[in-house]
């Protein structure tokens, strides 16, 4: 609301040329819109500069798993991330660090779990809340493949078309 508006309403109320009820609905239009302002989402500029800071400390920016809300989880470490202090995804576990699955989102693991060389989740346990997770930019991976077969070490699996260090994690506890 700009000082004009203001003045004019309360230059109409006093002279008596305008309704008590349309100076009520204008101001509380005006209102309105500025709540509706505050509230709206961030520009598309906020996103990019979290994705550039991810990506300045050497970490793999990853979309957030709309099932795991507990954790937020939204720049995984790699195998040239050298401070996990900076993927925590909470301080009061501090072993509980944002990693990249193989389907793509982030995942909160805590430790690694019952298989090495996984191409997906599917092959974790799933009754253990088990995720395959990817470590990019590990020596050695970043070779094409069908099968993880094709890739260097029984540690790798073939994760959409490219040789992977992989293995399924357990999840943070809550």
């Amino acid at each position: 609301m700009d000082g004009r508006f203001l003045d004019d309403l309360a230059r109409g109320l006093t002279v008596g040329t305008i309704a008590r009820r349309r100076a009520l609905g204008s101001v509380g239009g005006a209102l309105l819109g500025a709540a509706l302002v505050a509230l709206s989402p961030k520009p598309a500029g906020a996103r990019v500069s979290a994705r550039k800071r991810c990506l300045r400390r050497g970490g793999r920016p990853v979309p957030q798993s709309p099932t795991d809300n507990f954790h937020p989880c939204r720049c995984a470490l790699t195998c040239d991330s050298t401070d996990l202090a900076k993927y925590i995804c909470s301080s009061a576990l501090p072993d509980c660090a944002c990693r990249e699955t193989a389907e793509g989102p982030g995942f909160c693991g805590w430790k690694g779990g019952s298989k090495m060389g996984c191409s997906s989740s599917a092959e974790c346990d799933g009754a253990a809340g088990e995720r395959c997770v990817i470590n990019r930019r590990c020596e050695g991976s970043g070779g094409a493949c069908t099968t993880p077969a094709d890739c260097p070490t029984a540690a790798h699996g073939c994760v959409d078309g490219t040789c992977q260090i992989a293995h399924c994690f357990t999840p943070c506890p809550v």
